[in-house]
């Protein structure tokens, strides 16, 4: 379990897969979904980052800033993709807050080609 926080989001990882992985360049773009892709993969860990939500005059949104979060998080650790994300309910106590929580995967074969039987 990784506990990251000060300023920005707070941020917790926790690693179920012992592998370790390179970290993917800054320039790669992780992509994310909300379903559990059907494409062979394999678990790294689930994250989830917590930022307050700010009125959005000329900033990126809430919801940008904690992708960017999660991103930065998944490319660290090597994954290839974020899926199965979800947006958690604020309780009374988070009021003002936005989570989400996702999973990071690495993918366990090359996609299919499209087009050829």
């Amino acid at each position: 379990l990784a506990l990251l926080s000060g300023c920005g989001p707070e941020v917790r990882y926790v690693q179920t897969d012992p592998t370790v992985l390179s970290p993917k360049p800054q320039v790669y773009d992780v992509p994310f979904t909300y379903e559990v892709p059907t494409r062979a993969h394999k678990v790294l860990g689930e994250i989830r980052v917590t930022s307050k939500i700010k009125p959005d005059f000329n900033e990126a949104s809430t919801f940008d800033q904690v992708m960017s979060e999660m991103k930065t998080q998944a490319r660290k650790v090597g994954a290839d993709a974020i899926v199965d994300l979800k947006t958690i309910d604020s309780s009374e106590s988070e009021s003002g807050k936005l989570t989400m929580v996702g999973t990071f995967i690495i993918f366990t074969e090359p996609p299919a080609l499209s087009g050829v039987n």
